[in-house]
């Protein structure tokens, strides 16, 4: 094959795969965090690049190490999208949901994934951050426990001691 035939055919795969619609999906805010029996929403901007219009045929997504206190909800795509994105045509909204378990199923740190959103001109996939963080004030420290039972043993010794059967 000569130079100038290759160079043809990459132009022609191009300008074809060009003329194809294509969506881009943004997520405004790719990194979140919750707490344990929560959940956390993940909003995005789907834009229609192309030329022609497509239609959302199906969403996936995978979890890094699959945990089994995440369960994705992907409904929203399909409660709150067009089905079908006309050329230059963009929509912001709820794309999915995670529902973290509780601390018996999930452990606090850091989760990675994807969430692909499947058109008739192909997929396009976004990656997802999420924290698990624990509740703040959930147990107190030792020591303020410790502190607490010492303040009551002080009040308790200072009281004046009563008399049985006077007032």
């Amino acid at each position: 094959m000569t130079l100038r035939k290759l160079v043809l055919s990459a132009t022609v795969a191009l300008l074809a795969s060009a003329a194809h619609a294509q969506l881009s999906v943004t997520l405004l805010t790719p990194a979140q965090s919750g707490l344990h029996n929560g959940t956390v929403t993940y909003e995005a901007t789907l834009t229609n690049l192309g030329g022609s219009a497509l239609d959302i045929t199906g969403s996936g997504f995978t979890v890094i190490g699959t945990p089994a206190g995440l369960s994705i909800d992907d409904s929203p795509l399909f409660l709150n999208f067009p089905a079908t994105f006309g050329s230059g045509a963009s929509f912001t909204g709820e794309l999915f949901n995670i529902f973290i378990g509780d601390s018996a199923t999930i452990s606090v740190g850091d989760y990675f994934g994807d969430f692909t959103v499947q058109t008739s001109a192909g997929d396009t996939t976004q990656n997802w951050q999420l924290s698990v963080v624990s509740a703040a004030g959930s147990a107190p420290e030792p020591t303020t426990v410790a502190l607490l039972l010492a303040g009551t043993l002080v009040v308790l010794r200072r009281r004046p001691a009563r008399i049985l059967g006077q007032e």
